[in-house]
Protein backbone atom coordinates (compact mmCIF):
# COMPACT_ATOMS: atom_id res chain seq x y z
CA UNK A 1 0.00 0.00 0.00
CA UNK A 2 0.95 3.65 0.15
CA UNK A 3 3.83 4.94 2.24
CA UNK A 4 2.86 7.54 4.82
CA UNK A 5 5.45 8.73 7.33
CA UNK A 6 4.66 9.45 10.94
CA UNK A 7 8.30 9.86 12.02
CA UNK A 8 11.02 12.14 10.61
CA UNK A 9 8.76 15.12 11.40
CA UNK A 10 11.73 16.93 12.96
CA UNK A 11 13.83 16.73 9.76
CA UNK A 12 14.46 19.85 7.66
CA UNK A 13 13.13 18.12 4.54
CA UNK A 14 11.52 14.71 4.27
CA UNK A 15 9.41 12.43 2.11
CA UNK A 16 6.02 12.40 3.84
CA UNK A 17 3.96 10.25 1.49
CA UNK A 18 4.28 8.16 -1.66
CA UNK A 19 1.52 6.36 -3.50
CA UNK A 20 1.07 4.64 -6.84
CA UNK A 21 -1.97 5.56 -8.95
CA UNK A 22 -3.33 4.38 -12.28
CA UNK A 23 -4.17 6.71 -15.18
CA UNK A 24 -7.67 7.23 -13.72
CA UNK A 25 -6.06 8.57 -10.53
CA UNK A 26 -7.09 5.56 -8.44
CA UNK A 27 -4.62 4.29 -5.81
CA UNK A 28 -3.36 0.81 -6.68
CA UNK A 29 -0.33 -1.44 -6.39
CA UNK A 30 -1.21 -3.45 -9.52
CA UNK A 31 -0.65 -2.40 -13.13
CA UNK A 32 -0.56 -4.15 -16.48
CA UNK A 33 2.62 -3.62 -18.47
CA UNK A 34 0.54 -1.51 -20.90
CA UNK A 35 -0.46 1.07 -18.26
CA UNK A 36 1.23 4.31 -17.24
CA UNK A 37 2.29 4.17 -13.59
CA UNK A 38 1.93 7.43 -11.65
CA UNK A 39 3.92 7.81 -8.44
CA UNK A 40 2.61 10.65 -6.27
CA UNK A 41 5.18 11.94 -3.78
CA UNK A 42 4.62 14.52 -1.05
CA UNK A 43 7.65 16.09 0.60
CA UNK A 44 7.51 18.32 3.67
CA UNK A 45 9.82 21.31 4.01
CA UNK A 46 10.58 22.63 7.50
CA UNK A 47 13.80 24.34 6.39
CA UNK A 48 14.80 24.63 2.71
CA UNK A 49 18.32 23.54 1.74
CA UNK A 50 19.77 24.87 -1.49
CA UNK A 51 21.06 22.50 -4.18
CA UNK A 52 18.87 19.61 -3.04
CA UNK A 53 17.46 16.94 -5.33
CA UNK A 54 14.56 14.58 -4.73
CA UNK A 55 14.06 11.32 -6.52
CA UNK A 56 13.79 7.58 -6.27
CA UNK A 57 15.15 4.33 -7.55
CA UNK A 58 13.40 1.04 -8.00
CA UNK A 59 14.64 -2.50 -7.57
CA UNK A 60 13.05 -5.69 -8.83
CA UNK A 61 12.33 -8.88 -6.89
CA UNK A 62 15.86 -10.09 -7.75
CA UNK A 63 17.23 -6.97 -5.98
CA UNK A 64 18.54 -5.48 -9.24
CA UNK A 65 18.41 -1.68 -9.43
CA UNK A 66 16.26 -0.96 -12.51
CA UNK A 67 16.57 2.81 -12.73
CA UNK A 68 17.03 6.03 -10.78
CA UNK A 69 15.12 9.21 -11.52
CA UNK A 70 15.47 12.74 -10.16
CA UNK A 71 12.67 15.30 -10.12
CA UNK A 72 13.80 17.98 -12.57
CA UNK A 73 10.98 20.27 -11.42
CA UNK A 74 12.24 20.31 -7.81
CA UNK A 75 14.26 23.58 -8.17
CA UNK A 76 11.01 25.42 -9.05
CA UNK A 77 9.85 25.02 -5.43
CA UNK A 78 8.04 27.99 -3.92
CA UNK A 79 10.00 28.90 -0.75
CA UNK A 80 6.81 30.12 0.94
CA UNK A 81 5.34 26.61 0.79
CA UNK A 82 5.95 23.91 3.40
CA UNK A 83 5.13 21.09 1.02
CA UNK A 84 6.12 19.87 -2.44
CA UNK A 85 3.69 17.58 -4.23
CA UNK A 86 5.02 15.85 -7.34
CA UNK A 87 4.10 13.03 -9.69
CA UNK A 88 6.56 10.83 -11.58
CA UNK A 89 5.05 9.11 -14.61
CA UNK A 90 6.56 5.77 -15.62
CA UNK A 91 5.54 5.22 -19.24
CA UNK A 92 3.49 2.25 -20.47
CA UNK A 93 5.34 -0.69 -22.02
CA UNK A 94 8.48 0.08 -20.01
CA UNK A 95 8.65 -2.16 -16.92
CA UNK A 96 8.49 -5.89 -17.59
CA UNK A 97 6.07 -7.91 -15.42
CA UNK A 98 7.23 -8.39 -11.85
CA UNK A 99 7.36 -6.79 -8.42
CA UNK A 100 9.14 -3.45 -7.92
CA UNK A 101 10.29 -1.80 -4.69
CA UNK A 102 10.82 1.99 -4.45
CA UNK A 103 13.37 3.89 -2.35
CA UNK A 104 12.94 7.66 -2.08
CA UNK A 105 15.52 10.29 -1.11
CA UNK A 106 16.14 14.00 -0.69
CA UNK A 107 19.81 14.93 -0.79
CA UNK A 108 22.46 17.45 -1.65
CA UNK A 109 24.50 15.43 -4.15
CA UNK A 110 27.97 14.46 -2.85
CA UNK A 111 27.32 16.37 0.40
CA UNK A 112 24.45 15.10 2.59
CA UNK A 113 21.31 13.02 2.68
CA UNK A 114 18.36 14.88 4.20
CA UNK A 115 15.94 11.94 3.98
CA UNK A 116 16.19 8.35 2.80
CA UNK A 117 13.15 6.05 2.80
CA UNK A 118 14.17 2.57 1.74
CA UNK A 119 11.71 -0.04 0.39
CA UNK A 120 8.87 2.43 0.93
CA UNK A 121 6.48 1.41 -1.84
CA UNK A 122 5.82 -1.84 -3.70
CA UNK A 123 4.03 -2.23 -7.03
CA UNK A 124 3.31 -5.23 -9.21
CA UNK A 125 3.32 -5.21 -13.00
CA UNK A 126 1.26 -7.94 -14.70
CA UNK A 127 1.73 -9.14 -18.28
CA UNK A 128 -1.29 -8.18 -20.39
CA UNK A 129 -0.28 -10.21 -23.43
CA UNK A 130 3.17 -8.94 -24.42
CA UNK A 131 5.24 -10.76 -27.00
CA UNK A 132 7.21 -12.13 -24.02
CA UNK A 133 4.19 -13.56 -22.17
CA UNK A 134 5.27 -17.08 -23.19
CA UNK A 135 8.29 -16.56 -20.91
CA UNK A 136 6.24 -15.44 -17.90
CA UNK A 137 8.13 -16.08 -14.68
CA UNK A 138 11.44 -16.19 -16.57
CA UNK A 139 14.08 -13.48 -16.51
CA UNK A 140 13.97 -11.62 -19.81
CA UNK A 141 15.38 -8.37 -18.49
CA UNK A 142 14.25 -5.30 -16.60
CA UNK A 143 12.57 -3.13 -19.22
CA UNK A 144 10.92 -3.50 -22.60
CA UNK A 145 13.27 -2.10 -25.24
CA UNK A 146 11.16 -1.10 -28.23
CA UNK A 147 14.07 -1.06 -30.68
CA UNK A 148 13.62 -0.13 -34.31
CA UNK A 149 14.66 -3.09 -36.46
CA UNK A 150 15.38 -3.34 -40.15
CA UNK A 151 16.60 -6.07 -42.45
CA UNK A 152 19.59 -4.87 -44.41
CA UNK A 153 20.27 -7.71 -46.79
CA UNK A 154 16.84 -8.64 -48.16
CA UNK A 155 17.98 -8.23 -51.80
CA UNK A 156 20.99 -10.49 -51.17
CA UNK A 157 18.64 -13.39 -50.43
CA UNK A 158 16.48 -12.99 -53.52
CA UNK A 159 13.56 -11.61 -51.51
CA UNK A 160 13.30 -8.23 -53.18
CA UNK A 161 10.05 -7.15 -54.79
CA UNK A 162 11.74 -6.46 -58.17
Amino acid sequence: GPFNVKTHLDKDMYIAKAQARNSQGEPTAYFTHKEQINIDITSKINKWHAHTVMGFYIKDARNRKIFTTINGEWPKYDPKSSEISATAMIPPNFLVPGQYIFTFAISVPHAMVLDWVEDALVINVIDAGSEFSVYEGGDYGCVFANCTWSLNNIADRGLSNG
